[in-house]
């Protein structure tokens, strides 16, 4: 059975969302981290990723070119910041190409393996500021997460 939960903290500058997954870590990691993986998933609706770019070690940065189609394209990009496989995926989430962008922010995935088949996943991001669309953001994730859950 999935659970997904999104709770309104009160602090007006992050996303909580945690969820269930019915896969092992090690699956989830890779549909987390793996450009082509990533492709089929990430994304908030009416945008798709044209093209993605990871380089999944402490340091190492990640580019994900998003958009309607092939030319108003803007990005999504970052560093890693802590990563441990299975378990946890730590990374900055900056936006470039948007004449009004998001302000940065600091995304933490936290997975932990209840049986060989079921995953769950505490996902937080946490904004330097509060974006001036901050309550659509959940809403966001929790359908990326939900497209997510429907492909693996």
């Amino acid at each position: 059975m999935t659970s997904y939960s999104s709770r309104k903290m009160t602090e007006p500058s992050k996303v909580y969302v945690t969820r269930t997954f019915q896969c092992s870590a090690e699956v989830l990691f890779d549909w987390l981290t793996r450009p082509e993986l990533i492709m089929q998933w990430f994304g908030p609706k009416n945008l798709k990723v044209h093209k993605a770019v990871t380089s999944v070690k402490v340091s190492g940065s990640y580019r994900f070119d998003l958009g309607k189609d092939n030319k108003d394209l803007f990005a999504i990009t970052g560093e890693y910041l802590d990563i441990v496989r299975p378990e946890r995926i730590v990374f900055s989430y900056r936006y470039e190409g948007l004449s009004e962008p998001p302000p940065p922010s600091k995304v933490r995935i936290l997975l932990k393996q209840l049986n060989p088949d079921v995953t769950s996943m505490m996902f937080t991001q946490e904004f330097e500021e509060p974006p001036p669309d901050m309550e659509t953001r959940d809403q966001a994730w929790k359908l990326m997460f939900e497209k997510l859950e429907g492909i693996i």
